[in-house]
């Protein structure tokens, strides 16, 4: 169901979400396989808390609302259990970007650390994310990897494990990363390479134009910046101005912050090969990639279950 909602309304859209979930997972859980996407409103401004939970913490709304979100989540976790479908079931809790991190905000509710930048960069706090994954019986509680992984993994991924194996047809840039979802954690991760692509711009704003730019290509532990770039240094105030041609070893420099590029030259010349493939491919800078396939447009698009809220 599509709603209008008035700005009275946010305050209570994570107890909404949740009571949906719930009734949604009872109403098919005992006779057919479900998936579930629920991206919550309030870990994003502006935030909002039910009366429940509304100067709860002590610690501002914003610790309130992810309160909240805390007890969504147990409530689903909670049913899953109690209707014993736990042990088939994965849930999967992530972000799609890294917190917010620049001089001008008054208010930093999250840290990016021990990464450099935040959302809107290129640097490792604006893509790297904590994830979260529960599925007893099928993942050790309690073990940790930090090989590399994506959002666009999760079409694939999701099939296989469900027993059907994702045939595209057509070229996606998801890969199948089921073996990371086992008992035992592999020692590689099926995605080796990623290229960060955004509208950022050397001044750490948005430019003004609706071409994305290849701003860093990265290859297991190393990641290069083929166009110079800045952003905020881990723990401070202060910009690490970062050069085209920039090289970095995120294991030993997560936080980018010391360039090796004179050092390893051969790993320059490789990933600048890497760039010029995903520019050839996924485009740059406004010249489309010979993958790209054309946008799809609704002319006159509406909702085909909306209606509005009755006051």
């Amino acid at each position: 169901m599509v709603e209008e909602l008035e700005v009275k309304d946010f305050a209570h859209l994570t107890r909404r979400y949740t009571r949906e979930t719930i009734r949604f997972i009872k109403s098919v859980a005992t006779k057919n396989p479900f998936f579930i996407y629920l991206p919550h409103n309030m870990a994003h401004g502006p935030h909002h808390a039910s009366p429940a939970f509304l100067g709860k913490t002590g610690e501002g709304v914003y610790a309130d609302a992810i309160a909240e979100l805390d007890w969504s989540v147990g409530q689903i976790l909670n049913l899953l259990v109690e209707l014993k479908i736990d042990q088939r079931t994965l849930v999967l809790f992530t972000s799609d970007n890294g917190g917010g991190h620049f001089p001008r905000m008054r208010v930093r509710n999250s840290s990016n650390t021990p990464f450099s930048g935040g959302k809107a960069t290129a640097a490792e706090g604006g893509f790297r994310v904590p994830t979260i994954a529960w599925w007893p019986g099928t993942i050790t509680a309690g073990s940790t990897t930090d090989l590399m992984a994506s959002t666009l993994d999760l079409l694939p991924t999701f099939a296989t494990l469900a027993g059907k194996p994702f045939a595209a047809k057509a070229p996606i840039d998801g890969l199948d990363i089921s073996p990371l979802f086992g008992k035992e954690l592999p020692t590689d991760s099926p995605r080796n390479t990623f290229a960060f692509y955004g509208y950022f711009n050397a001044a750490d704003q948005l430019r003004e134009t609706n071409e994305q730019l290849l701003h860093a290509v990265r290859e297991g532990r190393w990641k290069y910046y083929p166009r110079p770039t800045r952003f905020l240094r881990v723990g401070s105030t202060n910009y690490l101005n970062i050069p085209a041609g920039a090289l970095f070893d995120l294991t030993a420099d997560p936080g980018e912050i010391y360039n090796v590029s004179d050092g390893h030259p051969n790993a320059v010349k490789h990933l600048q090969e890497l760039a010029r493939s995903f520019a050839r491919e996924l485009g740059d800078d406004g010249t489309p990639g010979t993958g790209c396939r054309p946008a799809g447009y609704v002319t006159e698009g509406r909702p085909m279950n909306f209606r509005p809220v009755e006051k």
